[in-house]
This record gives C-alpha cells, structure tokens and sequence, in this order.
C-alpha cells in the first residue's frame, strides 16, 4: 500500500510539473516582444533592437542605412587575465554547433575579476540554427557557461521578436 501510495504522488507531482511547465511558457513567452530595448543613435540614426541580458547574453539587430545585422554578446566571468583570447563556441540541443574560432574577445578587470566578453555578428545560417534550437552551453575562449533551460528558449523567442522589427 505504501508503495502505491507514494506512485500516486510521483505521479501527481510530474503532473503537475507538465502542466507548470505549459502554463508558464504561455504566459512568459506572449509579451516578450514588449521587452525588446529600441534605441535610436542621435548622430547617425542608427537603430538598435536589444534582447534583456538573459544568461550573460543579449542579442541584437541593428539597422543601418537599410541594412539590417544580427549580433550576439556573451560575457563570462574569470579568476585571472589572459592576453589575446580569441573564440566563442555555442552548443544548441540536437547537437548543433556555432563555432567562431577566430573571434575576438575584450578583457575587463571588475573588482576581483575579469569579464570576458564576445562580439559576434550572426550570419543567416547562424540565425536559422538559433530559430531551430535553444542553446545549452557557451564558452568565450576557455570559459564556460551551461545555459539555464528556459534562457535557451528565451534567448530563442527574443530572436524571433527581433526578426520581426
């Protein structure tokens, strides 16, 4: 009886995880079109769409003379200061991968720290492997970051809005 007992309430409970689990991707996921930051350069009118910074991460469209390119920022906290670093590696669920080899990344001291920051302009392909799948890790030249299930999806949803502006 009691092993019945406690299969019920496993059961109840992975129940009730399903439907939290449906219930807040309807909710979270319908106005964050809302919370794309637009910003207008005052001196060469240069528009800008930014995600909010979701697992050290924004992703960003910038219009410019007509012209419309996609961004991605990922920044990475580290013990100690390397010179020259260079990469920012993406892993998406399926197994999917966007490997920059060749990217540079900026050094920041911050406070005991350093922040190691990658600047990366998206190219369609990219873009239509972020569409498709959520990101699970980043690593901006040795430094890695596991990302956060529902900041995969957010990350990806964010995209969809900016393509839409």
């Amino acid at each position: 009886m009691k092993h019945f007992v406690l299969i019920i309430l496993i059961l109840t409970s992975l129940n009730c995880f399903a439907q939290y689990d449906s219930i807040h991707q309807s909710t979270t996921y319908a106005n964050l079109c809302e919370e794309i930051i637009t910003k207008i350069d005052k001196f060469d009118g240069t528009i800008t769409h930014s995600s909010p910074l979701t697992s050290n991460l924004i992703i960003t469209r910038s219009e410019v003379e007509g012209k419309s390119y996609f961004f991605i920022t990922k920044a990475i906290p580290g013990d100690y200061y390397l010179q020259e670093p260079e990469g920012f590696y993406i892993l998406l669920e399926g197994g999917h991968r966007i490997l920059k080899k060749d990217a540079k990344v900026t050094v920041r001291k911050l406070n005991d720290e350093y922040l190691y920051v990658a600047f990366l302009e998206l190219n369609a392909p990219d873009i239509a492997l972020l569409i498709e799948n959520k990101i699970t890790d980043t690593r901006v030249y040795i430094f890695e970051e596991s990302t956060e299930r529902y900041d995969g999806i957010l990350i990806r949803e964010y995209l969809k809005c900016l393509l839409k502006k």
